[in-house]
């Protein structure tokens, strides 16, 4: 429990200094740079991040208005939007990326043996692996 309260806490605070950026907005950035053409469906977007539809609405208009985003009707139905990544927007992800693995690094990986480093990333997929399987069958 210690880790779910904290790392979200420390993490706001890490790019809130790094970067002048809010989380939300880190992640919505990077998952727009991820995808193919820099862009995804509001929908699709949403379910890749812990934020909620309506949430997800409010930090992608708000990279919208500092022109980092643009959010356009969907072509091929003409009912939900797609969020389009800018050149700015990939520019400033960029940028707060590198601080963001160096607080990774220090937080989580210095002092770790590589082994063990390999060793916690094989458990950690377990254990998201059990996790999906638990949502899926409805437990």
């Amino acid at each position: 429990m210690q880790l779910l309260i904290r790392i979200p806490r420390v993490t706001d605070d890490d790019f809130a200094r790094d970067s002048n950026l809010a989380t939300s907005k880190y992640v919505v950035l990077m998952h727009l740079s991820e995808a193919p053409n820099h862009q995804l469906r509001m929908s699709d977007l949403a379910a890749r991040t812990p934020l909620s539809a309506s949430r997800i609405t409010r930090v992608v208009d708000e990279l919208t208005r500092a022109g980092l985003v643009v959010k356009a009707r969907c072509d091929s139905d003409g009912r939900g939007n797609v969020a389009t990544l800018t050149a700015a927007g990939l520019d400033v992800r960029r940028r707060a990326h590198e601080p963001h693995l160096r607080r990774v690094r220090t937080r989580f990986l210095d002092g770790l043996r590589t082994e063990d480093v390999h060793i916690a990333a094989t458990v950690v997929a377990q254990m998201l692996d059990n996790f999906e399987r638990s949502l899926d069958a409805g437990s």
